[in-house]
């Protein structure tokens, strides 16, 4: 199942992209020389294709659904883009999953 979500990731993303898996589920995806309204329609590409798609796991049809979170600082480290990212998924996954929050903006 991860390795079809991960292509569809892939797929989904502009050559200049990167995305790798960053944790048991969760996939990270650099986006170099981004601003905030780019990020948004790379995320809703990437969110919209995979729940368009279904994965077959366990001999069953699974629907497949994401939540995302993002964030976007030139200023920030590395290491606190992530965690940004971090907090915005999972505010993503509280307004009820299968969604986009960008860091510091609502989901």
């Amino acid at each position: 199942m991860l390795r079809q979500v991960a292509e569809g990731v892939h797929n989904s993303l502009r050559g200049t992209d990167v995305v790798g898996r960053w944790g048991g589920e969760e996939f990270l995806a650099i986006l170099p020389s981004t601003d905030l309204g780019e990020a948004t329609l790379v995320a809703e590409r990437v969110r919209g294709a995979l729940e368009q798609s279904a994965v077959l796991a366990g001999g069953e049809i699974v629907p497949v659904s994401v939540s995302i979170g993002a964030a976007a600082n030139s200023e920030a480290s590395g290491d606190a883009l992530v965690a940004e990212a971090d907090t915005a998924m999972y505010a993503a996954k509280a307004s009820g999953r299968n969604s986009v929050s960008f860091a510091g903006l609502p989901a």
